[in-house]
């Protein structure tokens, strides 16, 4: 049996640069010594969006930090092939949005933006949801962080995108995901837990938007924002 060598990941803020020591605290200094009880001489994989990802070494581990040595970048950010998909979605509960985030990670989404609604009850904690993305690109292997934008509410969305689509419940007539797929449109709009208002669905058959039918079964909104991604990029 061929042995796979699989080596812890850890994202890193500041610059990578070849041949030079970073010096992990805080949170990923508790992780790699506590809980993965890393070893001197170790080789973990160290990564950013902005500089690739590289083999380092631990050099040095003390009761604060931990020092790598940067070896050899293997992989650049130019390598990483993922749909521009933007994902605009009313808060959901947390339980559910941590979820969602983290399958927006792994399904390459590029960015979320939370619009605010008629029926919109929850709000954003964007500290937990921005360590969810820290995590799950650690631990999907992705190079791009995926990004959380600032609220908006539903009336500026109408004012900045045209090109989008919207999940409409109960309605035969709207375009099928494979329909929807074939036109390449990457904006995709889900409404609240609570549904769109009737208000909100009559702005929106005044503009370009495109109203998709995912089928006889009534999805909750994490569930039916993770089909479309799915079908979308595939």
């Amino acid at each position: 049996m061929i042995e796979v060598m699989t080596f812890i990941r850890v994202y890193i803020e500041s610059k990578i640069i070849p041949n030079t020591n970073i010096v992990i605290t805080g949170d990923d200094f508790f992780y790699l010594k506590n809980v993965m009880r890393i070893k001197l001489g170790k080789i973990i994989k160290i990564f950013n969006q902005n500089d690739g990802e590289f083999f380092a070494t631990i050099i040095d581990i003390t009761k604060k930090e931990i020092v790598l040595e940067v070896d050899k970048k293997f992989r650049n950010i130019e390598d990483e092939k993922l749909d521009n998909i933007h994902l605009f979605i009313s808060p959901l509960r947390h339980t559910k949005m941590s979820i969602l985030v983290e399958k927006c990670v792994e399904l390459g989404v590029a960015q979320i933006t939370p619009v605010i609604m008629k029926n919109t009850a929850f709000d954003m904690d964007y500290q937990k949801y921005n360590t969810i993305i820290k995590e799950a690109s650690e631990q999907s292997e992705r190079l791009s962080f995926m990004k959380l934008n600032p609220e908006i509410k539903f009336e500026e969305f109408l004012k900045i995108k045209q090109d989008f689509i919207y999940l409409k419940e109960r309605d035969e007539k709207a375009l099928s995901l494979i329909d929807a797929k074939a036109k390449n449109i990457k904006n995709i709009l889900v409404g609240p837990e609570g549904g769109f208002d009737e208000s909100e669905f009559k702005l929106l058959e005044k503009t370009k938007g495109i109203p998709v039918y995912l089928g006889e079964l009534i999805l909750r909104a994490e569930t039916a924002a993770i089909k479309a991604i799915s079908v979308l990029s595939d």
